[in-house]
């Protein structure tokens, strides 16, 4: 697949499909870095390709830089397709800089292996969808096309072009149900009237578009005959029979007052509901989806409520005479006039079963076209007059030789597509401008200008003949030449004013609505009769003064609006400072794109308090648009409480020393809705300026995690000492018969009062007090772990000596080892600095680890204690026994309060089961380091560490 036309076999693959469409910069490389085997339009343009192909057949040096790295990159990065971030120089960043792109290696189904780049920014100059959409199929000599998601006929090469014809939209073309399976599978194909089509499904996200190719059916290898089968002719293939037109959608527009009454397209919905059900409409929404079970789940009502925009609805309208429904596909846009006061909603219906599958649509006469206004007036009127209703939309008769279809007229076409522009504006992100009147050219003023009528000896006409377009690029002036939403002619002192290199340029940029010809504020109408002060977006968006004057004039037989700017000396006097304007201004966007990404809110204020701008994090987090925030001011964002510390925060840095941000403070905001958010504020003086810059980040997250953990303290203190109580009742309670026990035990033991008539009675008192003594070291073990627990066991930190308190734990427990026939051996290091440790709680450590030991060790045993001095200059207590030893799940158990395990039973030992716990909590109240390691029939061995902060030098 390296060649020209093999270039689109490249989109079978997922990974690069996505990619196709992409506004940022993406190539597949050759592992050693001379070719690129694929790009996508952006990427090719980087290296000065027109497409993909074109980049494909250009060789790279082994020492191009971007050979170099490529080639880097295929000896390092990790396989499977792994992406890791890497910082690649050459690639289309700025000089001096780097880009950084998602890199990835992985193989190819040829066995080979390529190397993936995708750049995380968009670099040089942007591309529009429809110039991306051109370079990806521009070298492709089959018919090709590419359609938007919504079926929209985005751009195609001219063989597909000189198949489609007039067709505009996948349904048009009869491939809905490849369009369906495309966008479900990723690819599909079939054969249609038109001839086999390959349809591949392109980018991801927002960015979705569908790919079609009219190609040649791949053959069919049939088995050859065998003898035991006589070989049949080939069948005659049968002759295309032409099939039914399709129906086509039927497309209209709306619109709604701001009760939500509709007050154009009333007659659209007669011609597919009926008269009856089309009578309901003149009430308010909420009314109509009531009284016609429709829009059930509010998700329209819910929208014009919010005054929201929203697209792609479908209700399901009820016929007249009938127990069907229509499903009408709804979208539509709030309107607000030019004081940006809220009119209503407008918007358009689409009616994809089309007029023909509709029995109960009844004709309605097409009303008469209108007049087209006159040569030497201006189609302008007073904002404050309403706006006429468009004509109704009716079908519109077709040659006999097609088949019957509904049609636009121009004015709603060019409605139509207005629409189309809008909505996906707004619903793909950002503040849509407030929209223009839906006359036929901008309104400019309050009143009409009235252009005087040339005499008729020198006629002032702008024809569209060649003599006329060569007149007209000698001008100092700027002209464009517009007819409703199409741009006709544009001279080039306007292209060069605005920036673009050619008039489809600025097609393709958006046309007339990429301009936003908006009449400038506080305009004085001078520079001329009939002169008005305009702003106009040039190419990087900025929007530019200056005066224009509007008119209408004949060209190319039909009435058409001029557009006459005055450029002043022309576009040599702005070339030198493009670049520099230029590059200014992506430096800005870039700033404005950084602090829109940041988590944390952004406000720029003035020395009042008064707030310039905000970041898109500041209006998320009090509820304000942008537009609101430039009336507000400190008072406004922050609650009563807070308000006099903020004004004496910003006092404060506005002083002489408050150009560096000064220490933040904690404050609460204020809700637009209402409610409260505790906030960090930090200010800041800009550097040169009178102005201030305030950092705002949300605390509620903290505030919740802190009070979380406050009261799961509480509730664990709480819990400690309620326990810690009930120990302690517990133990008082069960001391007192237990000391009258264990007396009354020993007194009938020694027989002081008498003797005793029989020796199993004495047996049985001494059974009995050895159980009460086992209840009373029982109490003694809990009451210390539960100090210990509660934090509450006092120790107090001196000098020990850890050989003298280990060699009196040995000598206490000598007796006990020859009684279980338990060998203890010693072997303590001289040289052992003292410790920093509690005295009494290293005595019952090591008289607890010796005990155990000594217990869990059988006859003919071993037991060695040693000290010494680590390699970490910690103070080690070992404690090695050669017993029955313990698997890692006993040695857990062993580690929990009242666990006893089957090691106990096995050697007859006994105990409360708080030993080894209490130990390993009394060594880490030491600030030691407590562990054990032991497998069963190997013994054990207890390991006790001081750490070198507790250890004295001598």
């Amino acid at each position: 697949m390296s060649g020209t036309n093999d270039q689109h076999l490249w989109l079978d693959d997922p990974r690069l499909a996505d990619y196709a469409l992409a506004p940022v910069p993406v190539w597949l490389w050759r592992e050693d870095g001379t070719r690129v085997l694929w790009a996508n339009g952006p990427a090719a343009a980087i290296f000065d390709g027109a497409s993909s192909s074109a980049l494909a057949q250009r060789a790279f040096d082994a020492d191009h830089p971007a050979a170099t790295q490529i080639k880097r990159l295929a000896g390092t990065l990790p396989g499977g397709g792994t992406k890791r971030l890497e910082r690649l120089r050459g690639f289309g960043a700025p000089l001096g800089s780097a880009l950084t792109c998602f890199c990835s290696r992985f193989t190819l189904p040829d066995r080979t292996t390529a190397v993936l780049v995708v750049s995380t920014e968009r670099v040089a100059r942007d591309l529009s969808l429809p110039e991306r959409a051109h370079r990806l199929i521009a070298d492709v000599e089959r018919p090709a096309a590419v359609f938007s998601a919504d079926g929209e006929l985005i751009d195609a090469n001219m063989p597909a072009r000189q198949r489609i014809a007039d067709k505009r939209d996948i349904a048009a073309l009869g491939l809905d149900r490849l369009a369906r399976d495309a966008s479900r599978n990723g690819r599909a194909e079939g054969d249609f009237p038109l001839g086999y089509a390959v349809m591949r499904k392109l980018g991801a996200g927002q960015t979705i578009a569908l790919l079609l190719q009219f190609t040649e059916p791949k053959p069919v290898l049939q088995p050859p005959p065998t003898n035991d089968v006589v070989a049949m002719p080939a069948p005659v293939a049968p002759k295309l029979v032409a099939e039914t037109p399709r129906p086509q959608p039927y497309r209209f527009v709306w619109q709604m007052d701001a009760a939500t009454h509709f007050t154009q397209g009333m007659e659209n919905f007669a011609r597919l509901l009926g008269p009856e059900t089309a009578s309901v409409l003149l009430r308010s929404w909420p009314e109509i989806a009531q009284a016609l079970n429709i829009d059930t789940d509010s998700r329209i009502a819910r929208a014009l409520a919010a005054r929201e925009t929203w697209s792609g609805i479908v209700v399901e309208w009820p016929m007249d005479g009938s127990h069907e429904r229509v499903a009408i596909e709804m979208s539509g846009l709030p309107t607000f006039d030019r004081d940006r006061r809220f009119t209503g909603f407008r918007g358009f219906g689409i009616c994809r079963a089309g007029l023909r599958d509709i029995d109960t649509i009844a004709a309605v006469p097409a009303p008469k076209p209108a007049e087209p206004p006159s040569a030497n007036v201006l189609a302008f009127r007073p904002a404050a007059e309403p706006q006429p209703p468009a004509p109704p939309i009716v079908p519109v008769a077709e040659p006999p030789t097609t088949a019957d279809k509904p049609a636009l007229t121009a004015s709603e076409h060019s409605n139509f597509e207005e629409l189309a522009r809008e909505l996906n504006a707004r619903l793909k992100g950002g503040g849509a401008k407030p929209p223009l009147p839906t006359d036929e050219a901008p309104d400019f003023g309050e009143e009409p200008l009235i252009v005087p009528q040339p005499a008729p000896t020198a006629p002032s006409r702008v024809s569209a003949t060649d003599d006329g377009r060569a007149i007209l690029e000698r001008l100092p002036l700027g002209i464009l030449v517009y007819r409703l939403n199409n741009l006709l002619y544009a001279n080039r002192a306007f292209l060069d004013w605005t920036g673009y290199d050619s008039l489809a340029t600025l097609n393709e940029a958006g046309g007339l609505d990429s301009l936003f010809i908006e009449p400038a504020n506080g305009d004085e109408s001078g520079g001329g009769h009939g002169a008005k002060s305009l702003n106009i977006a040039t190419v990087n968006g900025q929007q530019k003064p200056v005066k224009g004057r509007l008119f209408s004039v004949p060209w190319g037989q039909e009435s058409a609006l001029v557009l006459m700017i005055q450029t002043g000396g022309g576009a040599a006097e702005a070339k030198p400072n493009e670049a520099a304007m230029r590059r200014l201004e992506s430096e800005a966007n870039e700033l404005r794109a950084v602090l829109d990404t940041a988590t944390d809110g952004v406000l720029l204020l003035d020395r009042a308090g008064r707030v310039l701008t905000a970041n898109r994090s500041a209006q998320a987090l009090f509820g304000y648009d942008a537009a609101d925030f430039t009336e507000l001011s400190l008072d406004d964002l922050f609650a009563p409480e807070s308000r006099r510390a903020m004004i004496d925060y910003l006092d404060r840095v506005s002083g002489d020393r408050g150009v560096m941000p000064d220490a933040g403070r904690e404050a609460i905001g204020r809700f637009k809705r209402g409610g409260l958010v505790p906030l960090y504020v930090t200010m800041g003086r800009i550097e040169g300026g009178d102005k201030y810059c305030a950092l705002l980040r949300d605390l509620t997250a903290w505030k919740r995690t802190e009070e979380d953990l406050i009261n799961a303290r509480r509730e664990a203190e709480r819990a400690s000492t309620a326990k810690s109580e009930f120990l302690a009742k517990i133990s008082h309670e069960i001391r007192t018969p237990l000391s009258a026990i264990l007396g009354f035990s020993e007194v009938m033991m020694d027989e002081r009062f008498g003797a005793i008539g029989n020796e199993r009675y004495k047996e049985y008192l001494k059974d009995i007090h050895a159980a009460g003594g086992h209840v009373i070291s029982l109490l003694n073990d809990l009451l210390d772990l539960s100090k210990i627990e509660a934090g509450k066991l006092d120790l107090t930190f001196v000098s020990v000596s850890l050989n003298d308190i280990v060699q009196e734990c040995v000598a206490m427990l000598q007796q006990e080892a020859n009684r279980q026939r338990v060998i203890i051996r010693t072997s303590l290091s001289p040289n052992l600095p003292p410790i920093v440790a509690d005295a009494r709680s290293v005595r019952q450590i090591a008289l607890n680890i010796l005990s155990n030991s000594i217990k869990f060790t059988g006859a003919g045993g071993q037991v060695i204690v040693s000290t010494a001095v680590n390699d970490d200059n910690e103070a080690m207590l070992r404690v090695r026994d050669t017993g029955a030893g313990m698997s890692e799940q006993e040695l857990q158990m062993a580690l929990e309060p009242f666990r006893q395990l089957a090691t106990t039973s096995r050697w007859g030992a006994s105990g409360t089961g708080l030993g080894l716990p209490i130990t390993k909590a009394l060594a880490e109240a030491n600030h030691a380091r407590f562990r054990i390691t032991s497998r069963p029939e190997d013994g054990t061995l207890v390991e006790v560490a001081f750490p070198a902060t507790r250890v004295l030098a001598e």
